[in-house]
């Protein structure tokens, strides 16, 4: 009896433990998930749709969105707010501009409205319709409360009013190269004020305010002033004329940034000395809600003269921004070697310094092709061996940033493994593969580059290529003949597959034309028309019903068809389409969730 109990509770151990290790693959699963999803969608399953309403991807027609929780990536279209644009701005609001974050009204209310959203009636109306039968001695008390509220609320007007001038910061994108749609871009402007102001024409801008205009700090697109836009461009005579207008330096812009930050990115010093001097409350030092402050601004446009100018007047060389970037990586972002000296000769900045990524400045320097600057941060004992913490080294950021003479120069200058992998399981080839650089790919593959090797999800170069959506990419890859048009890679999609994310349909319409199989299908059994009715894609599957090659009603495993798909992802011209191809209609209440 006793050696029976004894075996039942090391059964019974044992079975906990099984049962742990199991809950913790799952746990695991859910949490690291697939990290690709087609561009446009989210979701564990990439099933969900980013919002109609997230503006455009910069040089794509094309949304994208949080892989998690479906953010706007590259912000909201206008009249649109919130993290995923699908709060509209109110109709009350002038222009129906409104702020991003909470949609509060930024340029005003129309008539009769009032409010941060624009939604109250004006007070005083209010107040007779409430008072109207009330005697004299209500109407005494009330109008007593009514002053008193008043006051109130003009005192948390003027002190919130207050706080937004001095805690409203831009908020831009994280280090990549998209950050040029920040500050780095002049936004296009909306009125002949904000036309004449950014283009320095000092004429123009007179006879504009020549005319009458009621207001100098009307607000443009992004809620950015005239004295804003010369700022960022650097026109001194415009910005003074603007001044004795009556311009506000102390306005922010839409999303919250100062006019120090655009004075630097103009390049003029004499608009950054007028507002450092003229303007104390804009500290030198503030920084906005990611962190960057003006001396960033001045590294990163190698503005030295402005940079020296700052670091005189108390900035902060040492600060760094929400990310971890400090002034270096910003110098060496933009590759000014002077500053770059400059940080290191007279700060006590670590050489090797990381940001919360694990990018070290000599990282950003290569991959943005900077090679002077490359070569001093070496000879200054920067860890060219060092790993950030996406698993990527120096080269694998140099081949993503596709400047090959960077990449060129980094081979000999470690000991690398051409064939490292990176993040995903990545090497450096399928890096310029995905980033569509034809140069830096052709050099790898001269260096002995592995073109069969896959990463972690199973994909080789022509997958990669296929999701990156490059055509240039995949022709190249297609005409040396090493890699199979119809390889299955993550999920076991194929490179036609992948291909079906992308409008237009260049890389889809080349495969099919090298020979692509449309009939192969993924481990779900979804097949080509299956993904491309879950994206929408109209002219894809008219393409396919056209070639009479699969079956329309085809179910994959989860047994949807093609037209399942499109009506639960809110496709309906699609769906229609569909039916009126011979498809069978269905309710919502036949769908399940994929």
């Amino acid at each position: 009896m006793y050696n029976c109990r004894r075996m039942t509770k090391e059964q019974s151990t044992y079975s906990d433990m099984l049962m742990c290790h199991v809950l913790l693959i799952m746990l695991a699963w859910n949490v690291w998930g697939d990290p690709l999803c087609p561009w446009g969608t989210y979701g564990d399953a990439c099933d969900k749709n980013c919002s109609e309403h997230c503006g455009r991807f910069p040089g794509r027609d094309i949304v994208h969105c949080d892989r998690t929780s479906g953010s706007c990536s590259e912000g909201c279209i206008p009249g649109w707010y919130d993290a995923t644009c699908n709060k509209e701005c109110s109709k009350n609001c002038i222009n129906y501009i409104c702020n991003h974050g909470d949609g509060a009204c930024t340029a005003g209310c129309k008539e009769g409205k009032k409010g941060n959203f624009c939604e109250e009636e004006p007070l005083n109306t209010k107040a007779k319709e409430s008072t109207a039968d009330l005697s004299w001695m209500s109407i005494a008390i009330a109008a007593t409360v009514l002053i008193i509220i008043i006051i109130i609320c003009a005192v948390v007007v003027c002190l919130r009013q207050k706080y937004r001038k001095r805690q409203r910061f831009m908020a831009v994108n994280t280090w990549n190269t998209q950050d040029l749609g920040g500050l780095l871009n002049t936004p296009v402007p909306n009125e002949p004020l904000h036309q004449a102001s950014a283009e320095g024409d000092l004429d123009g801008v007179k006879r504009i305010m020549s005319c009458g205009l009621k207001n100098v700090n009307t607000r443009g697109l992004c809620g950015l002033t005239p004295l804003m836009l010369a700022a960022m461009n650097g026109h001194y005579d415009v910005f003074e004329c603007l001044l004795r207008e009556g311009a506000d330096m102390t306005l922010t812009d839409r999303a919250g940034d100062h006019i120090l930050s655009m004075a630097c990115v103009g390049g003029n010093i004499d608009i950054v000395k007028y507002v450092v001097l003229k303007e104390p409350f804009l500290n030198i030092n503030r920084g906005r809600k990611d962190g960057r402050r003006a001396l960033m601004w001045a590294a990163r446009h190698g503005n030295k003269t402005i940079f020296d100018y700052l670091l005189k007047k108390g900035a902060k060389c040492s600060s760094e921004d929400i990310e971890g970037d400090n002034v270096l990586h910003y110098a060496c972002y933009g590759g000014h070697i002077g500053i770059v000296r400059d940080v290191i000769a007279n700060t006590i900045i670590d050489i090797n310094s990381s940001d919360m990524y694990g990018r070290t400045a000599m990282m950003v320097a290569a991959e943005h092709g900077h090679i002077e600057v490359f070569d001093f941060l070496v000879r200054k004992g920067c860890d060219i061996s060092h790993i950030d913490k996406e698993g990527n080294n120096i080269l694998h950021v140099a081949c993503r940033g596709g400047h090959v003479e960077m990449v060129e120069h980094v081979l000999p200058q470690g000991d690398f493994d051409i064939n490292c992998k990176g993040q995903y399981g990545r090497t450096p080839l399928m890096l310029a593969a995905f980033y569509g650089h034809i140069d830096v790919y052709d050099l790898l593959c001269e260096k002995g580059a592995d073109v069969s090797l896959v990463d972690n999800k199973g994909n080789n170069t022509l997958h990669v290529a296929c999701m990156g959506g490059h055509v240039d990419m995949v022709k190249y890859i297609l005409s040396h003949g090493l890699v199979d048009i119809n390889s299955h890679g993550q999920d076991g999609r194929t490179p036609l597959m992948l291909a079906t994310q992308w409008e237009p349909r260049a890389v889809f319409d080349l495969l099919v034309k090298e020979g692509a199989d449309l009939s192969q299908v993924d481990n779900k059994r979804n097949n080509v028309l299956h993904l491309a009715s879950k994206i929408g894609s109209m002219e894809t599957v008219q393409y396919v019903l056209t070639q009479n090659e699969l079956d329309i009603n085809a179910r994959n495993r989860r047994g949807e068809t093609a037209a399942m798909i499109s009506e639960r992802a809110h496709h309906m011209e699609l769906y229609n389409l569909l039916v009126s191809e011979g498809a069978n209609g269905v309710t919502k209440s036949h769908l399940q969730k994929l």
